[in-house]
Order: structure tokens, then sequence, then C-alpha cells
């Protein structure tokens, strides 16, 4: 009996955070209320709960944490979370991604200038194409 009290499971390649808050939603299925806020950690977080729920397919709390980080795209942001999403394969999040930066030239322009686009270009580069192709189809036809 002893032993048992002194034995221990190691989780690896995750936050202690991120795992009390997977643990929290695994009880209760729903997150806890702090990631209500929108804020810069609870976005942070949400790209950790991300990778989590895809690595343990938990489904619903991956959908959840997609519809979290397209709420909070901006332009600082959007590089970084596309990249995400065509890692952990998450179509409606690459979408709403492509949406946010293609709606308007000037964002596209300012876009491309951060580290997060340069980021999306070295790990992601076919994604340029994607992008390419949502502005041709913005463009007045001929």
């Amino acid at each position: 009996m002893m032993e048992s009290r002194e034995s221990s499971i190691r989780v690896k390649d995750m936050d202690a955070k991120v795992l009390e808050i997977l643990l929290h939603y695994m009880y209760n299925d729903r997150l806890p209320e702090s990631m209500d806020e929108a804020t810069e950690e609870t976005t942070n977080m949400a790209q950790h709960l991300l990778v989590a729920a895809d690595r343990y397919g938990i489904g619903r709390l991956k959908l959840m944490c997609e519809s979290r980080l397209s709420k909070a795209l901006d332009v600082n942001t959007v590089g970084f979370t596309l990249d995400l999403a065509e890692q952990y394969h998450c179509q409606q999040l690459k979408d709403c991604c492509l949406r946010f930066m293609t709606r308007d030239g000037g964002r596209l322009r300012a876009i491309v200038n951060t580290k997060g686009f340069a980021q999306l270009k070295r790990n992601q580069p076919h994604v340029a194409f994607d992008i390419l192709g949502q502005v041709i189809a913005l463009l007045p036809a001929a």
C-alpha cells in the first residue's frame, strides 16, 4: 500500500498547467471559467490544449480550441495560428485564418511582415498557394 502512494505518472512534453486544464475538461466536460477571458494567456493555452486534444484524440476539446483561436485572430497571431492549424489538420481554423488574411489587402501586407508569417513560410510553404488562391478569387474578373 505504501508503494501505491509513492508512485507517480509522468506526462512528457506537456506543461503542468496545460495538463491541469486538460484534466479539468475531462472531469467536468467544460473548460475552467478562467479560459473564458480573451487574453494572450488564454489564447496561448488554447494553442497548447489543441495540441494535447489532438494527441489524445479529444475531438470536442480540439474543436473548442479551434473556435477560441479563430476568435482571437489578429495581424500578429494569424501566421502562427495558421501554421498550427496546418500541423494539426484543423480545416475550419485554417479557413478562418485564410479569410482573415485575405479580407483586406492592407492587412495582408502587414501580416506578411510578421514573425508568425515567417514561421508559416518556413514550416508550411505550400500554404502560400492557398493564400494566393484566396487573393486571386477576390480580384475582379477581367
